[in-house]
């Protein structure tokens, strides 16, 4: 067969939006229900929630994945894929209430206008530093979302280079690195809210820093053992856009976060074009000295964006501003 026919099945994924539009629709729907059932602060719970189950699909995917390779093939895979997806359809038709805001949409999806206040949407005033926070927030986001590209790009050949790594290695690292983040989701942060009452921008920082070492540990490693060790400290690491995700749901109205998140999911779709050249040609003029430089400009990015966290958490605490949740207010 044409290699070419390969490239069909990724059509109908591209013209859908990948999975830039299925996360931040995901995240604006479990914010709607979390309005529907009126659970006033727990949002950020349910987001926790939300993001961890999909890590725990994603460890649980892949090993499934392996087996089944192994011992049927990758017609297998691919089955059990779309059977898989179609479950979700069927449950997305049967289970789940359409419109839990009762808002009606209006007009044409593929409407200028509608694009054009999608980006704008951002920039709307609002009162008690609320445009500040926006903004800084939808900053957050796509600083922490600007190396997941990066390491779909390199992270591999850096293994592969250093380590002299197959894909059974890089994929085993993968495993233990998303069920860390899970253990991160599902029992780290709980802690760090419920016990040690820590707000969520404090959480944004502290994610920061741990996806931070995370890096600067594999940057340095020379030991495949360090590597799994650097799994294991970055296991916040992937809660500092739910941190975002959630402020941004308290502080803009409800008729406005679809568009809000599909700004995110604009910006989130973007971040290949722009980071990926650069940080390619990176590699290339650093891979006879310092192969892991991407590593460490990962870092740099998460410490700058551990800046935009302790400014929002210093504009809430300042200024007062408040954060709707329903019909009641919390401040931060």
């Amino acid at each position: 067969m044409d290699p070419r026919f390969y490239l069909l099945p990724s059509l109908g994924i591209s013209l859908g939006g990948q999975f830039f539009v299925f996360f931040q629709m995901f995240f604006a729907y479990t914010s709607d229900f979390s309005n529907y059932v009126q659970e006033g602060d727990r949002k950020f719970t349910r987001f926790l929630m939300a993001e961890g189950s999909v890590y725990f699909g994603a460890v649980a995917g892949s090993y499934a994945g392996g087996m089944l390779y192994a011992h049927f093939g990758y017609q297998c895979v691919f089955w059990s894929s779309t059977a898989l997806n179609l479950l979700g359809v069927l449950y997305v038709v049967l289970v789940m209430k359409m419109n839990l805001s009762n808002i009606e949409s209006k007009g044409n999806i593929f409407s200028i206008k509608l694009l054009t206040e999608t980006v704008l949407v951002a920039f709307k005033p609002r009162d008690r530093g609320r445009r500040a926070l926006v903004l800084l927030l939808i900053c957050s986001f796509t600083l922490f979302e600007m190396p997941f590209p990066v390491d779909d790009t390199l992270l591999y050949l850096y293994f592969k280079d250093k380590f002299n790594w197959v894909e059974e290695n890089f994929t085993n690292f993968q495993s233990l690195w998303t069920f860390s983040m899970v253990i991160g989701q599902f029992a780290l942060t709980p802690i760090l809210t419920k016990v040690v009452r820590m707000s969520e921008p404090l959480i944004g920082i502290f994610s920061c820093v741990s996806k931070g070492s995370y890096y600067l540990l594999l940057a340095s490693s020379s030991k495949e053992w360090m590597v799994y060790v650097a799994a294991m400290v970055g296991m916040e690491g992937g809660v500092g856009n739910i941190v975002s995700r959630s402020l941004l749901a308290r502080l803009v109205r409800q008729d406005e976060l679809g568009k809000i998140y599909g700004l995110l999911a604009i910006l989130d779709a973007s971040l290949p074009f722009a980071a990926c050249p650069i940080i390619t040609n990176l590699y290339k003029a650093t891979i006879d000295t310092m192969p892991g430089a991407f590593c460490l400009l990962n870092a740099g990015v998460l410490l700058v964006l551990s800046v935009f966290f302790l400014a929002i958490y210093i504009l809430i605490r300042v200024y007062k501003v408040p954060v709707n949740n329903v019909d009641h207010h919390y401040t931060i």
